[in-house]
């Protein structure tokens, strides 16, 4: 369905250099999990539309969920929690590329803003961001 979603709208991403990039997950929670989902998903996608992949992100140590937050507090907070990963820029640098950033689930876009912000200042040409769901209710947080 992601797939068939990229394909149906080819004026997202109208350059040769396209780059998949997963949303992070901290190192502590994914050993504990097993995976990454975000991850799953964009290694999956990059094989069905024959795009690279590259984990250029980073999510920090921090121990405050993001779901306990107020949507403003998440904005404020995912700017803190995520990073360009700098040896993993130097092997798939984003410079000039258009990048899809991929993650399992939208709920405010604070995750998705502030990971494409980071791809926009390492000098990703554009970011467009897929999900494979996005919370139905209105948020209240």
């Amino acid at each position: 369905m992601m797939a068939e979603a990229v394909l149906g709208n080819p004026h997202w991403f109208g350059g040769k250099k396209r780059l998949i990039v997963p949303v992070p997950m901290h190192r502590g929670k994914q050993a504990r999990r097993g995976y990454n989902q975000a991850q799953e998903l964009a290694v999956l996608l990059g094989e069905e539309l024959g795009w690279p992949y590259a984990g250029v992100l980073k999510r920090l140590p921090d121990t405050l969920p993001q779901a306990s937050l107020s949507r403003e507090q998440r904005l404020r907070h995912a700017r803190k929690i995520y990073a360009a990963d700098e040896k993993r820029m130097k092997r798939s640098p984003v410079r000039g590329r258009d990048v899809l950033l991929v993650d399992d689930v939208f709920t405010t876009g604070a995750t998705a803003d502030s990971c494409a912000r980071l791809l926009l200042r390492s000098g990703a040409a554009s970011v467009c961001v897929l999900t494979l769901a996005r919370t139905h209710h209105a948020w209240r947080g």
